[in-house]
């Protein structure tokens, strides 16, 4: 871009900014917030290319980096692609970096998935998860934020988790079987050689089909 001149002749001090210099500032702003890919891009189930912290490991060898992958199985990672895609778009609608984010943010997020998604407990908390390995290099520990803290408290109190089936009692079977006649009918004792395969084996009822 050619410098601008006043009327007289004089250059306007600053204004010889070139259209190179406008566009890195733009590229800088982009990178920041994060909107310079697709949240397709961000997550990889086989490698650490795209996490939040992978500028900080492009320096390290295959081997290393291969390494570090491994503290991860291949199914943990394939469940927080999902979650972490889900992050990288609410950070860019809102701008917010969702490389290194400030617990306020997660926190946010996560009321989000509560408030408007619907989502269960344990599912907002999987979300909770994906976040702090993705981010966990860049931040501080998102666990332990109050803001993140207080809402996950708010959501269980809002939304109570269900709680166990109670534990049968098997003194009832062990009764049964010493004080209700045999009848040697087939159904009988199949019921029967059942009752005890099921006490001895600690198995399921539907292991009985297998």
């Amino acid at each position: 871009m050619d410098p601008v001149f006043l009327a007289d002749g004089s250059p306007v001090e600053g204004a010889s900014e070139t259209n190179t210099d406008r566009r890195s500032t733009e590229q800088l702003d982009r990178s920041y917030y994060g909107t310079e890919s697709t949240p397709d891009r961000e997550i990889g189930a086989s490698s650490l290319d795209g996490w939040g912290w992978s500028r900080q490991v492009a320096h390290w060898s295959v081997q290393e980096k291969g390494l570090l992958t491994k503290s991860w199985r291949e199914s943990t990672l394939a469940t927080y692609k999902a979650p972490i895609k889900r992050w990288v778009t609410w950070c860019k609608t809102h701008k917010i970096n969702h490389r290194s984010p400030q617990g306020d943010d997660v926190a946010r997020f996560l009321a989000k998935l509560y408030l408007e998604d619907n989502l269960a407990y344990r599912t907002i908390l999987l979300h909770k998860s994906a976040i702090s390995a993705y981010c966990a290099a860049n931040t501080e520990n998102l666990s332990k934020n109050f803001f993140v803290q207080q809402v996950l408290k708010a959501i269980s109190l809002a939304r109570p988790q269900d709680t166990k089936s109670p534990i049968w009692d098997t003194n009832l079977l062990f009764h049964w079987l010493k004080n209700t006649p045999a009848t040697d009918t087939l159904f009988d004792i199949s019921r029967r050689t059942a009752i005890i395969l099921l006490l001895a084996s600690g198995r399921r009822v539907h292991d009985l089909t297998l």
